[in-house]
């Protein structure tokens, strides 16, 4: 009796050891390994809960009910191994891994019926020993045709990975002892037939084969065997410099790595595995952009009162051809952005003005007009021109000349900075568009304008001297494009160099 509880509790524990194990392995892996293994552990599971209960039952009803429920399992337990060894060799091919059930399939099906053909067994019978009831088997055809298929399949997956141990340039002494025992078990146990241990009527295969798994998990924890994939995955995960986060089809978070724990913390928003938007109940557009499925969502956060732009990069996570959820990766692109922020306000500006220059002033020029036709609000365009500039560049030199146009650009935007857009358009030539003035309005500021720029003394290397200034003014009519109107303006500023230079003219 005692040497029946050790057997049943050695195997039960054996057995829940391999489910466990191979869920993890399932759990962490996305190798193509992870889900026959997980299924050649719930074969071996059956196998060994039938056999446990097998050797517990007290009635011929029970003895041969849970026999049947060993053969859901036993059958397909090698067949699972070579679909296991092929995938992590690299052999995944499904048509071969189909072709591998065929047998297996056709013996559990041969067990069910069997008392009808008798191939799987050709005979069966109860005998009584050591006070207990024992199932006495004599193979059938089908059930040599098992036998031979089982070692076949195990000689097979093991000579695999022995080949693909031998082809990795580190040799791992302990990985093929490990794989000699565990191949030497389960042949000895599926070669061996049943026999009397301690007292009892033993199938060495239910004994064996948690050795050989046993083994199998030993290479898995110290020589990366199977799992390799799944470790570089998880290191590469927690060692990502940018915060990862994992959210399955329900918008719940199920993973995310130290990164995004502490990104995210600096938000103050505690990481759990729960709904995006519980977690983020109190940053809405923060919550929609993770949740979003577009491969590149870009987001401003304030971190601890900084400004930081993020893009969110999704990748998702298929499982049989089915949306099992999204990774997503934040990745910080604050620097770039604000370098892409500084090069564009430098491709619009004017180096020598600090004004807008031709491209800017049209682009808002553009955007205004469309502002004044919503708000019906008037908008008039002033063109400026410094007069006899050539004579400053040729008298004082270019340096002078280059020192006025910077100093003129200041008196100019302080007479013009309220809804108004200055711009040097190039060389000696200025364009101001200004919105919600009158004529009236804008010609009084264009006079106290004119006032202020021709008192303006010029102090240069030594030479003090003044410059005027021409102006054109005209006022936007609805429809007219900008074009039209920058035209137009530029007629009244020619209009006033005709009438003497310094003045305004207004068409």
């Amino acid at each position: 009796m005692l040497s029946m509880n050790c057997i049943s509790v050695y195997l039960a524990v054996i057995s829940v050891g391999i489910v466990s194990y191979a869920t993890r392995i399932r759990t962490l892996s996305g190798a193509n390994y992870a889900n026959p293994l997980f299924l050649l552990s719930l074969s071996i599971c059956f196998y060994i809960l039938g056999y446990v209960m097998e050797l517990n039952s007290l009635t011929p009803e029970q003895i041969v009910f849970w026999n049947t429920v060993e053969y859901i399992g036993i059958p397909f337990v090698s067949s699972l191994w070579l679909t296991v060894s092929l995938s992590y060799c690299g052999y995944h091919k499904k048509n071969l891994e189909i072709a591998l059930y065929v047998i297996p399939t056709c013996s559990l099906l041969l067990r069910l019926t069997n008392k009808y053909h008798h191939l799987y067994f050709a005979s069966t019978d109860f005998i009584k020993k050591f006070g207990r009831l024992f199932y006495k088997k004599t193979p059938g055809l089908w059930m040599n045709v098992q036998l031979i298929y089982a070692a076949f399949a195990i000689v097979a997956s093991f000579s695999l990975l022995f080949m693909d141990i031998m082809k990795s340039k580190q040799k791992q002494r302990g990985k093929l002892l490990l794989l000699i025992v565990a191949s030497s078990i389960i042949l000895i146990g599926v070669l061996l037939p049943e026999g009397i241990l301690f007292g009892i009527q033993i199938d060495y295969t239910a004994l064996c084969l948690p050795i050989t798994c046993v083994c199998m998990m030993v290479a898995i924890s110290y020589y990366d065997f199977l799992e390799v994939k799944s470790l570089a995955r998880s290191t590469v995960f927690e060692a990502s410099r940018n915060a990862i986060l994992m959210i399955n089809c329900q918008h719940k978070i199920i993973d995310y790595n130290k990164n995004a724990e502490k990104l995210f913390a600096r938000l103050h928003f505690q990481l759990m595995t729960q709904d995006v938007f519980s977690a983020f109940k109190d940053s809405p557009e923060l919550a929609k952009a993770i949740v979003s499925e577009d491969s590149l969502t870009s987001i401003e956060i304030n971190v601890e009162e900084e400004k930081r732009y993020y893009h969110i990069l999704t990748e998702k996570i298929n499982g049989y051809q089915t949306l099992r959820g999204w990774v997503k990766v934040f990745l910080d692109v604050t620097e770039l952005h604000q370098s892409n922020e500084i090069l564009q306000q430098l491709a619009m500006t004017d180096e020598l003005s600090v004004l807008c220059n031709r491209r800017a002033f049209i682009k808002k020029g553009k955007e205004l007009i469309s502002t004044a036709e919503v708000n019906k609000a008037p908008l008039h365009v002033i063109m400026l021109d410094l007069d006899h500039f050539k004579k400053v560049n040729d008298q004082y030199g270019h340096l002078a000349g280059d020192f006025v146009i910077h100093e003129f650009s200041q008196i100019l935007k302080k007479h013009f900075c309220v809804d108004c857009q200055a711009a040097r358009l190039g060389g000696e030539e200025f364009a101001v568009i200004c919105i919600h003035y009158t004529t009236k309005e804008l010609y009084e500021m264009i006079q106290a304008f004119l006032e202020d720029a021709v008192q303006h003394e010029y102090d240069c290397l030594g030479s003090k001297f003044h410059v005027t200034v021409s102006v054109g003014l005209t006022l936007w009519k609805r429809g007219q494009l900008l074009e039209d109107v920058l035209r137009l303006a530029d007629t009244a500023l020619y209009q006033s160099k005709a009438r003497g230079r310094n003045c305004v003219t207004i068409l």
